[in-house]
């Protein structure tokens, strides 16, 4: 009696865990075929495209800053509040300028442009932004109404997040800056 009890028990929750994990497909389904796929949109570099209302973007190119470079031109080894200390990094420098067409001022947040390449994406280094890049102008400013802006921005690769194959094949890869995700994936190339 006790043992058709058990295997009674387990039956009816094999059977309900069965029932839930159907439901939950079904919607999942549904789900997806109500929301669409995602389009992607490729600038290139040097063109201009419009970022956001009032704003255009462009790329001006790239440049690879390696670790000793890093260390020794900005003094990080006797900086006490170094944030990768004995780390191997390296830095991309991106140059981006934008632009406002319009008669009004516009929102800028540089930490809004992510870099992004096959497995791996990042926003630009806000350290480095201050400490080296941009020292006098903050991450998120006012482009004036008519007024174009030129600066580099820093995306900070860290030696312990890569294979040793993929650290050496860093500088070779496709880079893009991606600025939204959806309904349009929007990359512009570096």
């Amino acid at each position: 009696m006790k043992n058709h009890k058990k295997a009674g028990l387990k039956v009816t929750g094999i059977a309900l865990v069965v029932i839930l994990l159907t439901v939950w497909g079904i919607r999942v389904l549904r789900v997806n075929q109500q929301t669409p796929q995602v389009q992607t949109k490729i600038t290139e570099v040097g063109e201009w495209f419009q970022w956001k209302e009032n704003v255009k973007l462009r790329t001006g190119g790239v440049r690879f800053m390696e670790n000793d470079e890093i260390r020794s031109l900005y003094r990080l080894d006797d900086d006490e509040t170094e944030p990768f200390p004995g780390m191997i990094i390296k830095l991309m420098w991106v140059t981006v300028t934008f632009k406002n067409d319009s008669s009004k001022s516009a929102d800028i947040d540089i930490l809004d442009i992510g870099a992004s390449t096959s497995g791996w994406s990042n926003i630009p280094d806000y350290d480095f932004y201050y400490k080296i890049g941009n020292p006098k102008r903050q991450h998120h400013f006012e482009l004036e109404s008519q007024e174009e802006v030129t600066m580099d921005l820093p995306y900070l690769f860290a030696k312990p997040n890569f294979r040793n194959g993929q650290w050496k094949k860093i500088e070779g890869k496709e880079y893009f800056l991606v600025t939204s995700l959806y309904p349009i994936k929007h990359m512009v190339k570096i």
